[in-house]
């Protein structure tokens, strides 16, 4: 199976476990805006991915093919933990956010509470006062 343009190619040989790999490196979510706000946004903007087979390729032995995607597995799962760190305090931030809002907001709820009931002993204040010159008069 060939390939036209910049799309990467995949050819398998038969009876032979390595794929030809021509243009693996993809740029990930296409477009470069080249905006730092970006970068700082979507840590996956701009990620340039390789195919681990691309480098077992050129291993001739299974030895050296296993060692080789015992590292690459070992980086990954680095790459994974330091992400999933980072999203974690991303989260905890966020929650602490939530629970500064739902404190503020019940602490408005409080207020307009007490402003109703004072609103409320006002007017019935009001009403007596006007039911106490009505009867003077």
């Amino acid at each position: 199976m060939g390939s036209s343009g910049n799309s990467p190619s995949f050819e398998e040989n038969p009876g032979d476990d390595s794929l030809d790999v021509s243009g693996m490196l993809e740029l990930r979510n296409g477009e470069d805006s080249g905006s730092d706000s970006d970068l700082e946004t979507s840590p996956f903007n701009n990620m340039i991915l390789r195919s681990p087979a691309a480098s077992f390729v050129s291993l001739s032995s299974p030895e050296e093919r296993a060692e080789a995607m015992a590292r690459t597995n070992d980086e990954l799962m680095r790459k994974l933990e330091e992400k999933e760190a980072h999203f974690m305090a991303r989260f905890s931030e966020h929650e602490q956010v939530i629970d500064e809002l739902q404190s503020k907001v019940d602490q408005m709820r409080t207020e307009l509470g007490a402003t109703k009931k004072e609103e409320k002993e006002l007017r019935v204040k009001e009403v007596r006062s006007a039911v106490g010159r009505s009867q003077r008069c």
